[in-house]
């Protein structure tokens, strides 16, 4: 029986600019072609391939339609889709982390071989290696996800009552996080303090968005995100950082954390290719993972 994780990967997905397809859409309710487009950095005609391949395996929807006297096209995931790209990201993880312990058990056995031949010399991973052994990449891998999501939260407020600023609402969520923490043996103070710096990042950019559409109203979003798809991510991805806060819970009170911590940043806004409005937002988030 097949085990590594590489046999869970779909083929479909995993292609390089299918699996961009997948990670802008699924961020979103809805985008438009032109959108996706500019995001994933593809020709008009070569996007229409990739999701002509992605519609025939039943992950994406297209539709058509007009705004105005304008045609566009609209790409969404389908349930299937999202599923099978959660269940994608997942087998990457699984990979990542069993590469990172073959890695450190390298590490192990190379230390151990220079003790036993009574050498003094050091063994330490290059710069490049730790960041990706960084204990620290998974939860700030999350972070951005969160922060790239305010994106959506935001099209789905514009144009509506209701407020980027929401007290009531920001301090139950950061009740409950500190309930979920004490039953977790997390320290409450510092997920509350961590997950404040969430929501903080998460309002710069829905402000830095509509600073931008009213600037640009042709750049404003046509069509409404629904919220109520957007909750049940929030809600996955606040358990995945209270589950990475309480596996590092250690680690982020050591010296090294906040160069650990940087490395990390600068990898994640690489692959994320965030811009700088989301630059900022994402380094207001990290505010206090080290303590």
């Amino acid at each position: 029986m097949s085990t590594h994780p590489r046999h869970r990967l779909d083929e479909v997905i995993h292609a390089p600019v299918r699996f961009s397809i997948m990670a802008t859409l699924a961020a979103v309710d809805k985008a438009e072609f032109s959108f996706v487009r500019d995001t994933v950095e593809v020709s008009g005609s070569v996007l229409s391939r990739q999701v002509s391949t992605l519609e025939a395996a039943g992950y994406v929807k297209v539709t058509k339609g007009y705004v105005g006297k304008r045609p566009r096209t609209w790409l969404w995931l389908t349930r299937d889709g999202r599923e099978a790209f959660i269940a994608h990201v997942g087998a990457l993880q699984v990979a990542r982390m069993r590469r990172i312990r073959v890695a450190l058990a390298m590490v192990v056995t190379v230390a151990a071989l220079v003790t036993v031949l009574g050498c003094s010399a050091a063994v330490s991973p290059t710069a490049d290696n730790a960041g990706q052994a960084s204990p620290l990449m998974t939860l700030i891998d999350v972070a951005a996800q969160r922060v790239q999501l305010a994106d959506t939260v935001a099209a789905a407020k514009w144009g509506t009552d209701a407020p980027i600023d929401d007290p009531v609402r920001e301090n139950a969520v950061l009740d409950a996080v500190a309930a979920k923490s004490a039953q977790l043996g997390i320290d409450p103070k510092a997920s509350r303090a961590v997950f404040a710096d969430q929501i903080e990042a998460n309002k710069t950019v829905q402000y830095g968005l509509y600073s931008r559409w009213r600037a640009y109203p042709d750049r404003a979003p046509t069509t409404r995100a629904d919220l109520s798809q957007v909750r049940p991510i929030l809600d996955r991805i606040t358990d995945q950082l209270l589950a990475e806060l309480k596996a590092t819970q250690q680690f982020r009170v050591n010296p090294s954390c906040t160069a650990q911590l940087t490395g990390a940043r600068n990898r994640v806004e690489r692959a994320r290719h965030l811009d700088p409005l989301h630059e900022d937002a994402f380094a207001r988030a990290l505010t206090s993972i080290c303590r």
